[in-house]
């Protein structure tokens, strides 16, 4: 083995960062668009047309689970793992298994488990069966977290999570 390092070894491990970048923007440019219609077919909660659903501001979507956002809802695309598919020839074949973390608050428990489920509801939408850039992705399971309440802050704040778990295919030539 020469000292040169060959192209899986410079490239391969740096697929991930170009996955979850291509997510990111994807998220950030989808995710509001499908939010709108998530709304726009669901009944509302108590029978009035009042938006319980506020977008995700672009500077709330995050590429790492180390953060603690001040202001909600937000998105966090966390990898997890990559398994590289060895047989490809003159491309480079990943399968990068991620975590997309949805943070809602909300003051009434009931309401933020709806808001929760629409949030997750608008992210598979944006995920599920795409074909992004050189990726596709699939959303393989949602786990949703339990509510807790906010310790920070005023008043009676909850918050709660919920994960879709994904499994991208990212190829690249080389």
């Amino acid at each position: 083995m020469s000292g040169v390092p060959g192209p899986m070894s410079t490239l391969g491990g740096l697929l991930v960062e170009d996955a979850v970048q291509t997510l990111l923007d994807h998220m950030r440019n989808q995710f509001n668009v499908n939010l709108e219609a998530v709304f726009n077919d669901m009944k509302p909660f108590d029978g009035t047309a009042t938006r319980n659903l506020p977008f995700v501001e672009p500077d709330r979507f995050y590429f790492t689970e180390g953060i603690d956002p001040l202001q909600c809802p937000a998105v966090f695309i966390v990898p997890d793992r990559t398994d590289h598919d060895n047989a490809a020839q003159n491309f480079i074949k990943q399968e990068h298994h991620m975590m997309v973390g949805l943070l809602v608050e909300d003051i009434e428990t009931a309401t933020l488990a709806r808001v929760t489920w629409r949030y997750v509801r608008a992210a598979y939408r944006t995920l599920h069966d795409q074909a992004i850039g050189n990726l596709y992705c699939l959303v393989e399971s949602i786990d949703y977290g339990p509510i807790f309440r906010r310790t920070k802050g005023d008043g009676r704040q909850f918050r709660k999570d919920a994960t879709l778990r994904l499994r991208v295919t990212h190829m690249e030539r080389f």
